[in-house]
């Protein structure tokens, strides 16, 4: 896999950070939908086969969120 390095203002990293956590609670959600758990009206749950598909999806955003965080923290930002 290729890395690629983005220079970005601090204020444009924490945008892509709040977007990225968005997607994560969302599938973490439907990871609580397809085992049973109460969700409340109005919340959308994504599209997945199963359970275990949308846990795999909130984890990679999880990952990638991790990855930024790790980063920024090593430039003081």
């Amino acid at each position: 896999m290729t890395d690629i390095t983005l220079v970005l203002e601090r204020h444009e990293v924490g945008q892509i950070l709040d977007g990225l956590e968005q997607r994560a609670i969302a599938y973490e959600r439907t990871v609580a939908c397809w085992n049973g758990e109460y969700i409340p009206a109005g919340v959308v749950i994504e599209e997945v086969n199963n359970a275990g598909e949308a846990e795999s999806i909130a984890k990679f955003y999880r990952d990638i969120i991790g990855k930024i965080l790790k980063q920024h923290k090593e430039q003081g930002a």
